[in-house]
């Protein structure tokens, strides 16, 4: 009796939570090329290890074939003013000197020790995307939707909306740092001092809060936002 097979044959299917799983296989030095292949074929598919592994052969390998597009470079897609996941609408914040204090502080946080870099792309986006309300109106920072309700769904984005995102982000990076450094340096301190000077006069501070009034002095202090 033939198995019937579910399948992502393509990149478009293909989340950022599923390809976090996918390097994890493929770092696996105690796994051989073989392995590898079966756990790939598993994370995409519908298809259980203990039934991949009981196939025979001439079954087996035109499922493997149908995942050869990880060969492949990931296809780039047009960014967009707004991504839909899991019904959930949100508006990625594609100007920089419009992030606020509390957003800068965090990308900051996350963007300190590149080798983390990668492993952090959903908390990155979860900083850049705003949550709309049912009326379509952008929610202020961490307003009403919590960051783990938001990362989590950044972990749905798919991984061509993934890369045209950081792709874009790259290169508006870059022209800030060719045109603007200085101006765009000046804008974050405002920021910064801007929140800074809102917790000081809070009476009551959550955690997170405390920690950014002993962060943002220190960045203050440094002044540089290049790192």
């Amino acid at each position: 009796m033939q198995l019937k097979v579910n399948i992502i044959d393509n990149w478009n299917d293909v989340t950022l939570r599923d390809f976090f799983s996918m390097e994890k296989i493929l770092k696996d030095e105690s796994l051989n090329d073989f392995d590898k292949d079966l756990q790939l074929l598993e994370l995409l598919s519908s298809l259980k290890m203990e039934e991949i592994q009981s196939l025979p052969l001439r079954e087996l390998k035109p499922l493997l074939r149908s995942i050869s597009f990880l060969t492949k470079d990931v296809p780039v897609i047009t960014v967009r003013e707004v991504y839909e996941v899991q019904g959930r609408k949100y508006r990625l914040q594609a100007s920089i000197p419009e992030l606020t204090g509390y957003q800068v502080t965090d990308i900051f946080q996350f963007l300190n020790d590149p080798e983390k870099i990668p492993n952090n792309r959903h908390l990155i986006l979860a900083v850049l995307m705003q949550p709309l309300n049912k009326d379509g109106m952008p929610e202020s920072y961490l307003e009403t939707t919590s960051f783990d309700d938001i990362k989590a769904d950044m972990l749905l984005l798919t991984m061509p909306e993934v890369i045209g995102i950081e792709n874009f982000f790259t290169m508006i990076s870059e022209a800030f740092a060719a045109t603007s450094v200085s101006s765009i340096r000046m804008q974050i301190m405002e920021q910064l001092k801007s929140v800074l000077k809102m917790l000081q006069e809070k009476e009551i501070l959550n955690p997170t809060e405390k920690e950014l009034l002993t962060q943002i002095p220190v960045l203050l202090k440094d002044g540089d936002f290049s790192q």
